[in-house]
């Protein structure tokens, strides 16, 4: 375990305690409340008309439980993320960089095969992509355990 020796290791944990609320607030329990929302019928119903035009839907509630399922995984995966990074622990930054790599290629490859959706993926690119610069960064690396 890396000691708190001076100011600048004390800003590089608060760093990683600020990437972890990200992962627990934003990635995890916000995407939780957007799943709940979707148990109106009015959100349901404006989630069926942002579908793009050259998607049909022949069953709206078996996507709609699909994608909200999805998401409250995700979110979970985020959260218990969130709470190993903020204890330090190596496995979870290795996994963290994985999990970001891998939604990272996904998002790419989307914007890849529909360009006019690149604005909507723009967030998630380059968020993702400093997160894993971030975890893979080798000052940051000798903080975890």
């Amino acid at each position: 375990m890396c000691k708190i020796k001076d100011k600048k290791n004390e800003g590089e944990f608060k760093r990683i305690k600020i990437v972890s609320m990200i992962f627990i607030f934003i990635f995890g329990i916000l995407p939780l409340f957007s799943v709940l929302s979707l148990q109106n019928e009015e959100n349901r119903t404006l989630l069926l008309k942002e579908l793009p035009s050259n998607i049909q839907v022949y069953n709206p509630e078996k996507l709609i439980n699909t994608i909200s399922l999805f998401t409250a995984l995700i979110s979970i995966l985020f959260i218990i993320a969130g709470i190993g990074l903020f204890k330090r622990k190596e496995i979870v930054r290795k996994s963290v960089v994985l999990f970001m790599f891998s939604f990272l290629c996904v998002f790419l490859l989307l914007s890849i095969i529909e360009p006019g959706m690149l604005k909507n993926y723009i967030f998630y690119i380059l968020g993702f992509g400093s997160i894993i610069y971030y975890l893979t960064d080798h000052r940051i690396k000798r903080f975890f355990y």
